[in-house]
């Protein structure tokens, strides 16, 4: 007697299926976030860097009235808009600024939404903080 198993490696394959999907949108969804978080490491290193060089940038204040530092926190952003990142000027925090020899610091928020785990977890919230001393 011949049995025929034809049906076998689709059902097989249709049991493996939404296992390797997941696997592999979950593959992705790291990469990305890893992605946005260098994204946001770069930013937060180039505002610093840009206030480190110019100091005298806690005083313009003609966008963002509320906290000045208009051309540090448009560096951020710019640069965060470059690697596809979207940061509003509320997200960036610069403290210890604008004295000779002290360290500057510049925090920078986002949060991103994930394709696959924001419907187990939510979205992921990232920041990055760096310190630079004042050069001038």
């Amino acid at each position: 007697m011949v049995r025929r198993k034809k049906g076998q490696s689709i059902v097989e394959f249709a049991l493996i299926l939404p296992i390797v999907l997941l696997l592999i949108m979950g593959v992705l969804d790291l990469g990305r976030a890893f992605f946005m978080k260098i994204a946001l490491v770069n930013a937060a290193r180039e505002g610093a860097s840009y206030l480190a060089y110019h100091p005298l940038d806690k005083t313009a204040c003609t966008v963002f009235p509320s906290d000045c530092y208009d051309e540090t926190r448009q560096a951020v952003i710019n640069e965060a808009y470059a690697s596809g990142l979207t940061v509003e000027p509320a997200d960036i925090v610069i403290s210890n600024c604008c004295t000779n020899g002290e360290t500057i610091q510049v925090t920078v928020s986002s949060e991103i939404q994930l394709m696959i785990f924001d419907f187990f977890f939510g979205p992921l919230d990232l920041n990055h903080t760096v310190r630079m001393k004042m050069l001038k």
